[in-house]
């Protein structure tokens, strides 16, 4: 169940293991582009309304956040960009 759901709900969120990236977690990733590491950034997943790119608070309804929407960490995923593919590697993941 997301997370937003548990809290509509009134559910006691702070001690459910983060498993996943979903709205209300922040993700620590390194980011590839043509096999190179380009980057290593934290991504906050946050409600639309509450974006702000600049803390890299972003939507899971972003591009970055549906490819990276579920993912654990350890896994990889890829996103299509107007240069080519970004490849990414989760490192962390945690709530916010």
């Amino acid at each position: 169940m997301p997370l937003e759901r548990h809290a509509q709900r009134g559910d006691d969120v702070s001690n459910r293991p983060i498993q996943k990236v979903e709205t209300g977690t922040w993700a620590r990733i390194r980011g590839y582009v043509q096999g190179e590491e380009a980057f290593e950034e934290v991504y906050h997943f946050v409600p639309s309304n509450e974006v702000n790119l600049i803390e890299n608070r972003i939507s899971v309804e972003s591009p970055l956040g549906r490819a990276m929407s579920g993912v654990k960490a350890g896994d990889n995923g890829q996103l299509d960009t107007k240069t080519g593919k970004m490849k990414f590697e989760v490192l962390e993941v945690g709530r916010t």
